[in-house]
């Protein structure tokens, strides 16, 4: 009986709304973390895998960036403390999409294809390590506890709708 309350309890767990705007930022930055390492992994024997991939990264990235732009930037850049900071990972943005939109035009099989998508891994573990580690504990000292709440819902509103809209 204790297991099954356990993985009910996980379950539960598992499908709540997160607590702040940073623990729903973070979950997507683990998730597109998770998503890197497999399409990484792939080789000229799984090319298949690359293409499913990738549309799941290209769609978790695009939606995150959005929610972010329209929701979380528009504070932390009116801040004097954030300021800074929130124009660099709107400038990393930028970046992210110019090479989305790159690997979206190229053949998934080939050699540059994978290196870039690399690049792509690499602009984006630093973009989220700036967060987590500067951006966000500079954040908390200026959005209050009860904003933070409603930021999250907000965030993971707009990605379900940039979503729904493809």
């Amino acid at each position: 009986m204790r297991s099954k309350n356990v993985k009910t309890l996980k379950k539960l767990k598992n499908n709540a709304h997160p607590a702040n705007v940073y623990e729903k930022l973070k979950e997507d930055h683990r998730k597109v973390e998770k998503l890197f390492e497999k399409v990484l992994k792939t080789s000229e024997k799984n090319f298949d895998d690359r293409e499913p991939l990738f549309n799941e990264i290209y769609q978790e990235l695009s939606a995150h960036a959005d929610a972010e732009e329209k929701i979380f930037y528009p504070v932390t850049e009116g801040e004097e403390k954030t300021k800074q900071l929130t124009l660099e990972a709107y400038e990393e943005h930028n970046l992210v999409k110019l090479l989305l939109e790159e690997l979206k035009e190229m053949d998934s099989q080939s050699d540059v294809w994978m290196a870039k998508m690399k690049v792509l891994s690499e602009v984006v573990k630093h973009h989220v390590k700036e967060e987590e580690e500067e951006l966000f504990p500079k954040a908390k000292k200026v959005i209050d506890k009860n904003l933070s709440r409603s930021m999250a819902d907000e965030v993971e509103q707009e990605e379900e709708e940039f979503k729904k809209a493809g």
